[in-house]
């Protein structure tokens, strides 16, 4: 077990006890915007993933991400507290086996829910004193929820009419990608989570290669604004500005997908996003990694150097309303896979950063070295319009 140690900056010598791996974390030299949680220097081969973040009821923030890349010898994620609102961050614990996950809290409890491996079984875990010790998952009574090949990320858990719902992919072929068959697992509220039959699964939604563009992925389980249950899904298409929108029973049981009205207008679609309803507003915002017109010419899965907050009031058609972040080179820099939250009035989140830091940097933006916080002030006051930054 890793000792308990703050960040930033991340200088000291630890050691990750699930790989027998000792990594040199360097200090970097240049500081990404936000807050900085953790950073791996390039040397390590090491790179941030999957960043998920809940607030617990207490008012404690909690971050986590998994890792990747040629210093990892196994799957394993690591978790960091704030108690001051994201102001200053340590380390919590880490959790072998574990990837793409997303953490919530429910009841008394807090969970994370992924794969035990990249593309590997459904698991969740419990916890009972706020991220410390997990649950293991050893069997279908104890968080074993599907055995088979599967894909996750942290995408939002949604509570809705007495059930909690979530949204994966099971990997059906071996062509990346379109192989993916995204469905929905749901539960009832006062289910045991850890029991897998307490969780119902949808039908799985084969991608049609005639439909255009690539498969869907990393969905946003949102109700729709007469009450029906929308998965608005990444697209991988080339313009990178295109979502998938399926529709579900309400109890989770069933999904289906019309080609003739399920693409929509989605700047930024094409990379991983969370939809958030806000009941104040009576609007849906996302954050998502739009792309510049400069950059229209580029690879699109390539473009995430600019953080975008959107709007809609039907899910169907979306406007920027602030540009959050944004770097001019989008070869090396990437704020995306933002985890957010409302928050007295501001958006709070955790977001998965390539950035320059003066010590070798990134190669390319999907190899972040850091996992930052952020907080945008005076959302509900702003009503989205947050910085003024010209698109």
């Amino acid at each position: 077990m890793l000792g308990r140690m703050l960040f930033p900056p991340a200088w000291a010598l630890y050691l990750l006890a699930s790989s027998m791996v000792v990594v040199q974390a360097q200090e970097y030299k240049k500081t990404p915007p936000g807050i900085p949680i953790t950073h791996y220097a390039a040397q390590t081969n090491i790179f941030v993933g999957a960043p998920s973040m809940v607030i617990l009821p207490n008012g404690d923030y909690i971050a986590s991400h998994d890792l990747f890349g040629k210093g990892v010898r196994t799957d394993l994620t690591l978790l960091y507290l704030s108690k001051d609102r994201g102001d200053t961050w340590s380390y919590l614990s880490e959790v072998k086996n574990q990837r793409g996950s997303k953490l919530f809290v429910h009841r008394e409890y807090l969970y994370l829910v992924g794969t035990n491996r990249n593309f590997g079984k459904l698991v969740i875990r419990r916890s009972a004193d706020g991220g410390l010790s997990w649950t293991e998952p050893s069997n279908v009574r104890t968080g074993i929820l599907l055995d088979g090949n599967y894909h996750t990320s942290p995408v939002p858990v949604l509570v809705h009419n007495g059930r909690i719902y979530w949204t994966l992919e099971e990997q059906a072929a071996q062509t990346p990608r379109s192989g993916f068959q995204p469905f929905i697992i749901s539960a009832s509220v006062n289910a045991n989570l850890l029991h897998a039959e307490s969780w119902r699964t949808s039908n799985r939604a084969p991608y049609q290669r005639e439909w255009g563009g690539m498969a869907w992925t990393e969905g946003s389980l949102v109700p729709s604004p007469t009450g029906s249950l929308v998965n608005i899904l990444r697209h991988h298409h080339p313009s990178g500005n295109q979502a998938c929108m399926m529709f579900a029973s309400p109890d989770g049981s069933l999904t289906r997908f019309d080609p003739q009205v399920g693409y929509i207008n989605f700047p930024g679609g094409g990379q991983r996003f969370t939809i958030r309803y806000d009941p104040k507003s009576q609007m849906y915002w996302a954050l998502t990694n739009a792309i510049p017109k400069k950059y229209a010419t580029w690879p699109a899965n390539r473009v995430r150097n600019t953080l975008t907050l959107m709007a809609s009031r039907d899910l169907r058609n979306w406007e920027i309303r602030s540009v959050l972040l944004y770097e001019s080179d989008p070869r090396v820099t990437g704020f995306q896979q933002a985890d957010w939250y409302f928050d007295r009035g501001d958006i709070v989140a955790v977001i998965q950063t390539a950035f320059d830091d003066g010590v070798g940097g990134p190669a390319q933006p999907h190899y972040a070295n850091f996992l930052t916080f952020h907080r945008f002030k005076n959302f509900a006051r702003s009503k989205g319009n947050l910085q003024g930054l010209r698109f």
